[in-house]
Protein backbone atom coordinates (compact mmCIF):
# COMPACT_ATOMS: atom_id res chain seq x y z
CA UNK A 1 0.00 0.00 0.00
CA UNK A 2 1.31 3.21 -1.10
CA UNK A 3 0.29 4.69 2.26
CA UNK A 4 2.77 2.95 3.75
CA UNK A 5 5.27 4.77 2.59
CA UNK A 6 3.94 7.91 4.77
CA UNK A 7 1.81 6.90 7.83
CA UNK A 8 2.07 3.37 9.82
CA UNK A 9 -0.80 5.02 12.27
CA UNK A 10 -3.67 3.40 9.41
CA UNK A 11 -5.26 0.51 9.96
CA UNK A 12 -7.69 -0.43 7.39
CA UNK A 13 -10.90 -1.55 8.40
CA UNK A 14 -11.72 -3.86 5.42
CA UNK A 15 -15.78 -4.70 5.60
CA UNK A 16 -14.85 -8.09 3.84
CA UNK A 17 -14.19 -9.37 7.74
CA UNK A 18 -16.74 -9.88 9.69
CA UNK A 19 -15.86 -8.08 12.65
CA UNK A 20 -14.97 -5.05 11.08
CA UNK A 21 -18.16 -5.38 9.40
CA UNK A 22 -20.07 -5.83 12.71
CA UNK A 23 -18.44 -2.46 13.83
CA UNK A 24 -19.32 -0.48 10.88
CA UNK A 25 -23.24 -1.86 11.23
CA UNK A 26 -23.01 -0.90 14.75
CA UNK A 27 -21.26 2.56 14.40
CA UNK A 28 -23.74 3.22 11.46
CA UNK A 29 -26.93 2.05 13.77
CA UNK A 30 -26.16 3.55 16.87
CA UNK A 31 -25.92 7.24 14.79
CA UNK A 32 -28.94 6.29 12.93
CA UNK A 33 -30.80 5.74 16.05
CA UNK A 34 -29.64 8.94 17.63
CA UNK A 35 -30.80 10.83 14.06
CA UNK A 36 -34.56 9.15 14.04
CA UNK A 37 -34.45 10.02 17.92
CA UNK A 38 -33.50 13.88 17.43
CA UNK A 39 -35.63 14.26 14.55
CA UNK A 40 -38.58 12.60 16.46
CA UNK A 41 -38.53 15.32 18.78
CA UNK A 42 -38.92 18.08 15.98
CA UNK A 43 -35.14 18.69 15.21
CA UNK A 44 -33.68 20.11 11.99
CA UNK A 45 -32.08 17.77 9.79
CA UNK A 46 -28.54 19.45 10.81
CA UNK A 47 -28.96 19.50 14.53
CA UNK A 48 -30.09 15.54 14.32
CA UNK A 49 -27.22 14.91 11.70
CA UNK A 50 -25.08 16.79 14.77
CA UNK A 51 -26.06 14.92 17.14
CA UNK A 52 -25.85 11.56 15.07
CA UNK A 53 -22.17 11.47 13.95
CA UNK A 54 -20.32 12.02 17.60
CA UNK A 55 -22.39 8.55 19.20
CA UNK A 56 -21.81 7.17 15.97
CA UNK A 57 -17.92 7.56 16.26
CA UNK A 58 -18.18 7.09 20.24
CA UNK A 59 -18.85 3.52 19.28
CA UNK A 60 -16.16 2.83 16.71
CA UNK A 61 -13.85 4.73 18.80
CA UNK A 62 -14.32 2.25 21.33
CA UNK A 63 -13.76 -0.47 19.79
CA UNK A 64 -10.52 0.89 17.97
CA UNK A 65 -9.24 1.36 21.12
CA UNK A 66 -9.75 -1.85 22.62
CA UNK A 67 -7.82 -2.91 19.63
CA UNK A 68 -4.97 -1.62 20.63
CA UNK A 69 -5.23 -2.32 24.49
CA UNK A 70 -5.90 -5.77 24.22
CA UNK A 71 -4.97 -6.38 20.03
CA UNK A 72 -4.89 -10.52 20.86
CA UNK A 73 -8.55 -10.98 21.39
CA UNK A 74 -11.03 -9.24 18.81
CA UNK A 75 -14.43 -10.15 20.09
CA UNK A 76 -13.52 -8.96 23.24
CA UNK A 77 -12.94 -5.78 21.84
CA UNK A 78 -17.32 -5.08 21.65
CA UNK A 79 -17.89 -5.75 25.24
CA UNK A 80 -16.75 -1.69 25.80
CA UNK A 81 -19.78 -0.65 23.80
CA UNK A 82 -21.88 -1.95 26.91
CA UNK A 83 -20.65 0.89 28.97
CA UNK A 84 -19.67 2.98 26.32
CA UNK A 85 -23.43 3.81 25.27
CA UNK A 86 -24.80 4.13 28.51
CA UNK A 87 -21.66 6.34 29.29
CA UNK A 88 -22.48 8.61 26.35
CA UNK A 89 -25.81 9.63 27.73
CA UNK A 90 -24.56 9.79 31.57
CA UNK A 91 -22.15 11.81 30.69
CA UNK A 92 -21.28 14.51 28.56
CA UNK A 93 -20.28 13.36 25.05
CA UNK A 94 -16.93 12.63 25.27
CA UNK A 95 -14.08 14.71 23.81
CA UNK A 96 -13.51 12.89 20.64
CA UNK A 97 -10.53 14.37 19.98
CA UNK A 98 -8.86 13.06 23.03
CA UNK A 99 -9.92 9.71 22.44
CA UNK A 100 -8.13 9.82 18.52
CA UNK A 101 -5.41 11.43 20.48
CA UNK A 102 -4.92 8.29 22.67
CA UNK A 103 -5.85 6.14 19.82
CA UNK A 104 -3.26 6.99 17.83
CA UNK A 105 -0.14 7.00 20.87
CA UNK A 106 -1.31 3.85 21.69
CA UNK A 107 -0.73 2.58 18.19
CA UNK A 108 3.01 4.33 18.15
CA UNK A 109 3.39 2.65 20.82
CA UNK A 110 2.86 -1.18 20.22
CA UNK A 111 2.77 -1.03 16.58
CA UNK A 112 0.15 -3.01 15.71
CA UNK A 113 0.99 -2.24 12.41
CA UNK A 114 4.33 -3.53 12.32
CA UNK A 115 5.76 -0.42 11.14
CA UNK A 116 7.56 2.16 12.96
CA UNK A 117 6.42 5.37 13.16
CA UNK A 118 6.91 8.05 9.84
CA UNK A 119 8.15 11.51 10.12
CA UNK A 120 4.27 12.13 9.04
CA UNK A 121 2.75 10.61 11.87
CA UNK A 122 5.26 12.41 14.26
CA UNK A 123 4.43 15.58 13.47
CA UNK A 124 0.67 14.54 13.29
CA UNK A 125 0.70 13.53 16.96
CA UNK A 126 2.74 15.98 18.08
CA UNK A 127 0.59 18.93 16.23
CA UNK A 128 -2.90 16.98 17.88
CA UNK A 129 -1.10 17.25 21.23
CA UNK A 130 0.23 20.71 20.74
CA UNK A 131 -3.51 21.93 19.62
CA UNK A 132 -5.17 20.08 22.00
CA UNK A 133 -2.53 21.54 24.47
CA UNK A 134 -3.65 25.40 23.46
CA UNK A 135 -7.33 24.46 23.88
CA UNK A 136 -6.31 24.18 27.64
CA UNK A 137 -6.32 20.46 27.97
CA UNK A 138 -2.15 20.51 28.63
CA UNK A 139 -1.98 17.28 29.56
CA UNK A 140 -2.00 15.99 26.35
CA UNK A 141 1.10 17.80 25.29
CA UNK A 142 2.84 15.71 28.26
CA UNK A 143 1.13 12.36 27.11
CA UNK A 144 2.31 12.96 23.51
CA UNK A 145 5.66 13.45 24.31
CA UNK A 146 6.00 10.38 27.07
CA UNK A 147 4.99 8.05 24.39
CA UNK A 148 7.31 8.98 21.80
CA UNK A 149 9.78 8.89 24.26
CA UNK A 150 8.93 5.48 25.16
CA UNK A 151 8.64 4.52 21.20
CA UNK A 152 12.09 5.85 21.02
CA UNK A 153 13.39 3.30 23.88
CA UNK A 154 11.91 0.02 23.50
CA UNK A 155 13.14 -2.02 20.85
CA UNK A 156 13.83 -1.43 17.96
CA UNK A 157 13.79 2.20 18.84
CA UNK A 158 12.74 4.72 17.13
CA UNK A 159 15.16 7.79 17.43
CA UNK A 160 13.75 10.38 15.81
CA UNK A 161 10.51 10.56 18.58
CA UNK A 162 13.06 11.16 21.31
CA UNK A 163 13.64 14.62 19.78
CA UNK A 164 9.79 15.13 18.83
CA UNK A 165 9.52 13.85 22.51
CA UNK A 166 11.41 16.76 24.14
CA UNK A 167 10.32 19.10 21.22
CA UNK A 168 6.62 18.67 22.31
CA UNK A 169 7.80 19.44 26.46
CA UNK A 170 9.39 22.59 25.38
CA UNK A 171 6.51 23.82 23.38
CA UNK A 172 3.72 22.48 26.32
CA UNK A 173 5.66 24.36 28.97
CA UNK A 174 5.99 27.36 26.48
CA UNK A 175 1.97 27.19 26.36
CA UNK A 176 0.98 26.70 29.81
CA UNK A 177 3.35 29.56 30.56
CA UNK A 178 2.09 32.50 27.84
CA UNK A 179 -0.92 31.63 26.57
CA UNK A 180 -3.34 29.19 28.97
CA UNK A 181 -4.66 31.11 32.05
CA UNK A 182 -3.53 29.84 35.62
CA UNK A 183 -3.45 26.19 35.64
CA UNK A 184 -5.43 23.96 38.70
CA UNK A 185 -3.10 21.38 38.98
CA UNK A 186 -5.72 18.88 41.09
CA UNK A 187 -9.23 18.07 40.03
CA UNK A 188 -12.26 17.49 42.40
CA UNK A 189 -11.55 14.01 43.36
CA UNK A 190 -15.28 11.89 44.26
CA UNK A 191 -14.99 8.72 46.67
CA UNK A 192 -17.05 6.81 43.84
CA UNK A 193 -14.54 7.80 41.19
CA UNK A 194 -11.49 6.81 43.58
CA UNK A 195 -12.83 3.24 43.64
CA UNK A 196 -13.78 2.99 40.04
CA UNK A 197 -9.98 4.41 39.17
CA UNK A 198 -8.54 1.55 41.87
CA UNK A 199 -10.70 -1.23 40.75
CA UNK A 200 -9.62 -0.79 37.17
CA UNK A 201 -6.12 -0.10 38.19
CA UNK A 202 -6.12 -3.39 39.84
CA UNK A 203 -8.50 -5.30 37.13
CA UNK A 204 -5.80 -4.45 34.19
CA UNK A 205 -3.06 -6.59 36.04
CA UNK A 206 -3.94 -9.86 34.61
CA UNK A 207 -4.42 -9.14 31.26
CA UNK A 208 -1.08 -7.21 30.87
CA UNK A 209 1.00 -9.65 32.68
CA UNK A 210 -1.23 -12.60 29.83
CA UNK A 211 -0.08 -9.88 26.87
CA UNK A 212 3.59 -11.95 27.48
CA UNK A 213 2.46 -14.04 25.36
CA UNK A 214 0.80 -12.66 21.93
CA UNK A 215 0.23 -14.73 18.93
CA UNK A 216 -1.29 -11.61 16.70
CA UNK A 217 0.74 -11.02 13.49
CA UNK A 218 1.19 -7.63 12.66
CA UNK A 219 -1.13 -5.75 10.12
CA UNK A 220 1.59 -4.96 7.47
CA UNK A 221 4.45 -7.21 8.98
CA UNK A 222 5.07 -10.87 9.20
CA UNK A 223 5.93 -10.57 12.70
CA UNK A 224 4.04 -10.78 15.51
CA UNK A 225 3.11 -8.11 17.64
CA UNK A 226 5.94 -7.16 19.85
CA UNK A 227 4.35 -8.09 23.73
CA UNK A 228 7.10 -5.54 25.39
CA UNK A 229 5.31 -3.21 23.51
CA UNK A 230 1.89 -3.86 23.80
CA UNK A 231 2.29 -4.14 27.50
CA UNK A 232 3.60 -1.13 27.24
CA UNK A 233 0.69 0.57 25.49
CA UNK A 234 -1.79 -0.78 27.97
CA UNK A 235 0.55 0.22 31.30
CA UNK A 236 0.51 3.78 29.09
CA UNK A 237 -3.09 3.55 28.84
CA UNK A 238 -4.42 3.34 32.33
CA UNK A 239 -1.50 5.64 33.70
CA UNK A 240 -2.91 8.11 31.40
CA UNK A 241 -6.32 7.83 32.66
CA UNK A 242 -5.36 7.64 36.02
CA UNK A 243 -3.54 11.26 35.59
CA UNK A 244 -6.24 12.58 33.25
CA UNK A 245 -8.96 12.59 36.46
CA UNK A 246 -6.22 13.46 38.85
CA UNK A 247 -6.06 16.70 36.99
CA UNK A 248 -9.40 16.36 35.65
CA UNK A 249 -11.61 14.88 38.13
CA UNK A 250 -15.16 13.71 37.06
CA UNK A 251 -14.26 15.46 33.81
CA UNK A 252 -11.86 14.08 32.88
CA UNK A 253 -13.67 10.58 32.87
CA UNK A 254 -16.27 11.30 31.36
CA UNK A 255 -13.99 13.19 28.26
CA UNK A 256 -12.22 9.67 27.91
CA UNK A 257 -15.08 7.47 28.58
CA UNK A 258 -14.60 5.23 25.53
CA UNK A 259 -11.49 4.48 26.82
CA UNK A 260 -12.75 3.76 30.76
CA UNK A 261 -15.31 1.52 28.87
CA UNK A 262 -12.67 -0.65 26.59
CA UNK A 263 -10.36 -0.82 29.87
CA UNK A 264 -12.69 -2.02 32.12
CA UNK A 265 -14.70 -4.38 29.87
CA UNK A 266 -11.50 -5.87 28.52
CA UNK A 267 -10.30 -6.69 32.24
CA UNK A 268 -13.47 -8.23 33.38
CA UNK A 269 -13.45 -10.06 29.95
CA UNK A 270 -10.55 -11.62 30.40
CA UNK A 271 -10.83 -12.01 34.27
CA UNK A 272 -13.41 -14.29 33.69
CA UNK A 273 -12.29 -16.49 30.56
CA UNK A 274 -9.68 -17.51 33.20
CA UNK A 275 -12.27 -18.55 35.22
CA UNK A 276 -14.33 -20.63 33.01
CA UNK A 277 -10.93 -21.99 31.90
CA UNK A 278 -10.20 -23.20 35.37
CA UNK A 279 -13.65 -24.65 36.36
CA UNK A 280 -13.48 -26.38 32.59
CA UNK A 281 -10.23 -27.87 33.41
CA UNK A 282 -11.26 -29.47 36.59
Amino acid sequence: MKILSYTSLVRVVDPRYPTNLAILVLSILAGGVQFGFTIAQGSDLLTSLTNAIPIGLTVFLTWAVAREIDPEHELSAFLGLALAIPGYYLFNPPDLMAVFMMLLLIRIINRTTGISSRILDSLVVSGLGLWLTYQGNWIYGFLTAAALLIDSRLPPPRNQNLVFSMVITVFTFLIMIFLLEPITILGTIQTPDFYLVLVMSILIIPLIISTRRIELVCDFSPERVNPLRAQAGQIFTVTSLIIVWLLQGREGIGNLFPIWSSVLALSLSYIFSLFLSRIWNR
